[in-house]
């Protein structure tokens, strides 16, 4: 953890996998980077409603 400006601030790095149907979502349209798959996720939102899990 850091402070920088008054303000505390941490990093951490996570892994992440994703299962999905190449039926529904074709490979060229997964996000490859974090802030790709943050963009997909808001752009997505109606498609993606009540199609995924986690754990």
């Amino acid at each position: 953890m850091g402070q920088l400006q008054n303000m505390l601030y941490a990093t951490t790095v996570e892994p992440i996998g994703v299962i999905y149907n190449t039926k529904a979502l074709s490979a060229d349209k997964l996000p490859k980077t974090y802030a790709e798959m943050i963009t997909f996720l808001r752009d997505n939102k109606a498609m993606l409603q009540r199609q995924g899990g986690d754990f």
